[in-house]
């Protein structure tokens, strides 16, 4: 709807967020990545998994420079690689690069932490006793350190609460952005 008619239904509602779920299976986010009326989101969620070609797409979209929050799908089935590929594609991109706050999907600790053991992310460790999942926050890791030495600052590797962190909600990021209270740091400054 947003390829087709997505002049006309920003006329009509100032829309900044989207919730997208692929309802045909045939469909590509390459297309979608490729629409200028994305431009005016503050904020996307996709509820899925995508391929490396939509990914790749997404890095590369001009329209999503005035992102402030992004939540992607950490299953890395249909595009068949490592999470860490997919963050270090985020981070290429000049476009995401500024984005404040990147949620993952909380199904990927839950489908590959095993109880009793630490489960690393970029910016934090999940533990799971079985019953419970707990977090600690912690600075980037090792490859986050080595996408801020080539890149700069990434807001979207500092989740925490500010003063230390980007983390805040969805649908706040833009005006916190907008008011220059976030990032806590310049994008791209010397870390």
């Amino acid at each position: 709807m947003l390829l087709e008619y997505g002049g006309h239904i920003l006329k009509m509602a100032p829309i900044r967020h989207l919730n997208l779920v692929r309802q045909e299976s045939e469909f590509s986010y390459a297309e979608f990545f490729a629409c200028p009326h994305l431009a005016t989101m503050e904020s996307l969620q996709f509820s899925e998994d995508l391929t490396r070609a939509e990914r790749e797409a997404m890095a590369a979209s001009p329209y999503l420079g005035n992102l402030a929050y992004l939540g992607i799908d950490s299953n890395d089935v249909k595009a068949g690689e490592s999470p860490e590929d997919y963050f270090d594609l985020l981070a290429s991109s000049p476009h995401l690069r500024q984005v404040l706050y990147l949620e993952r999907s909380p199904r990927l600790p839950r489908m590959t932490y095993y109880p009793g053991d630490w489960k690393e992310t970029f910016y934090g460790e999940f533990y799971g006793d079985g019953e419970t999942e707990r977090f600690a926050w912690r600075p980037p890791n090792e490859q986050g350190q080595a996408l801020e030495r080539k890149y700069g600052y990434i807001p979207w590797l500092h989740p925490r609460l500010p003063p230390d962190g980007n983390a805040c909600p969805r649908l706040d990021a833009a005006y916190h952005r907008d008011r220059g209270a976030l990032p806590v740091r310049p994008v791209g400054a010397p870390v």
